[in-house]
């Protein structure tokens, strides 16, 4: 309280109305100071710090503690040794507690009519290309609070993925039955599930990220692999967003892996991903380009018959996406949009979601239109210069932005059908190599309980039939 009585007498000594008005908003909000201060990078043996209220750097200034307790007000020009924050960085932090409040109102919100964390989690898992905006956005303000467990979720649907493959190739060999349709469907929700937890991954903080790349140096990279690999435009182009908000950290891991890459899905794959970091990343942006101006040579490994031939048409959609980005934007907009013209077209005329001419649906709508696009770009490979069309705008994009509104997919929900799965599966039987080994959760003995919590042995639950594994 004595801190407090002596700012509040010293007060006086900042003469604006407005500055006195701003100083006594951070007095009366101690949590958004305690936030601030918890964003800056403090001097080692700095115990107070002064925020200044004005352009100036000389004050007037508030004075805190390391702690957030408010000590004094300096007057312009009064002398002192302490760290100063300028008005602008403390007008930005300012902004940034407003907009994490908001969000946190805006996920309360969603939580309450969707039934909890939980309830948004399993959303995810089991949406597919159905999971909205708000959705998305209302889990991703936690992520701080559950990465480590998004990171084991994430292991464990690469390990159910991988086995599931398996079985349904031997099952649908002679084409699918009316008893493979589940596992077909959740084959599918889980390949979209791995999209999206990988992105959501990503949303955590620089900190965090790089706390996890110490511990563990090629995980991400491993789990964007994975969710890339899979083939689905949509599900890939979260792999490359999640690559690309890494930055610095997962540059070095993808200049090797290009440099080293042998098949179509490791080319199109280091390619995007480095080009998205560059993208991103300007001050990244010439070693980027070295990188990819260097053609692959695999050591040591089999070539593709056909990769000289994708490493030359990959450099030409390099350079249009360098040189033209923003006309290259229109490009994968116009294909968005066009889709959505099709999804819509059921909708009653006047439907504030149909769109008569493609011309007509907001970009922001139609890039989202295109980040929920269901298509196999590695069985067609004309699809891959739409994906890299998209990084400028990708590189800039909020993790949300990649979803539609939840007024969207109400009109026009994502269409599965058995036959969806069954391409999958054709396509990964074709052109995609090894994926790079994941972190994966470590497999219980056959008599030890199931991690699933059914209380039955592995044996006889989750280690029994891919088609029913818990921990997916």
């Amino acid at each position: 309280m004595a801190h407090d009585d002596h700012f509040l007498a010293r007060l006086s000594r900042v003469r604006s109305g407005p500055e006195v008005d701003f100083a006594l908003t951070l007095y009366r909000d101690p949590a958004l100071v305690r936030f601030m201060l918890g964003q800056l990078r403090l001097p080692d043996g700095a115990e107070r710090v002064a925020l200044a209220l004005d352009e100036e750097p000389s004050g007037p200034l508030v004075v805190v503690t390391r702690a957030g307790d408010f000590v004094t007000c300096l007057g312009q020009g009064m002398r002192h040794d302490l760290p100063v924050v300028s008005r602008q960085r403390v007008a930005g932090l300012v902004d940034k507690a407003a907009d994490l409040r908001a969000r946190f109102e805006r996920s309360r919100q969603v939580m309450a009519e969707q039934g909890g964390i939980q309830a948004l989690l399993d959303r995810l898992l089991h949406g597919g290309a159905d999971v909205s905006r708000e959705e998305f956005a209302a889990v991703a303000i936690w992520v701080p609070a559950i990465s480590r467990h998004l990171y084991q979720a994430c292991s464990d649907l690469v390990s159910f993925l991988a086995s599931t493959q398996r079985t349904l190739e031997r099952r649908t060999r002679r084409g699918a039955l009316p008893s493979d349709q589940q596992l077909l469907r959740v084959y599918w929700q889980a390949i979209w599930a791995l999209g999206h937890l990988t992105l959501l991954i990503s949303c955590d903080d620089r900190e965090a990220l790089e706390r996890a790349a110490r511990e563990a140096p090629d995980a991400h990279a491993g789990l964007t692999y994975a969710a890339f690999s899979q083939g689905i435009s949509g599900v890939a182009l979260r792999a490359v967003w999640a690559t690309a908000k890494s930055g610095k950290l997962a540059l070095p891991f993808h200049e090797r892996q290009f440099a080293a890459a042998a098949t179509p899905v490791q080319l199109f794959y280091g390619m995007l991903c480095l080009l998205a970091i560059g993208l991103r990343h300007r001050p990244l942006r010439g070693r980027v380009k070295r990188a990819l101006a260097r053609p692959p040579a695999p050591a040591d490994l089999p070539r593709a018959a056909d990769l000289d031939a994708l490493i030359e048409a990959g450099a030409a959609t390099v350079e249009q996406v360098l040189q033209h980005g923003e006309q290259q934007v229109l490009v994968a907009q116009r294909a968005g949009a066009i889709r959505w013209c099709k999804m819509s077209a059921h909708l009653a005329p006047g439907s504030p979601h149909r769109y008569q001419q493609p011309d007509d649906v907001p970009p922001e709508i139609a890039l989202a239109s295109y980040c929920r696009h269901q298509s196999l770009f590695l069985a067609r490979f004309d699809e891959v210069p739409y994906l890299a069309a998209c990084l400028p705008w990708l590189a800039r994009a909020r993790a949300e932005d990649l979803y539609l509104p939840a007024e969207q997919i109400r009109a026009a929900p994502a269409a599965w059908t058995p036959e969806i799965s069954v391409r999958i599966l054709a396509a990964s039987r074709g052109y995609f190599g090894t994926p790079m080994p994941a972190q994966a959760a470590a497999r219980p003995g056959r008599n030890q309980p199931c991690p699933c919590g059914s209380g039955k042995k592995y044996k006889h639950c989750c280690g029994a039939d891919p088609g029913h594994q818990g921990s997916a």
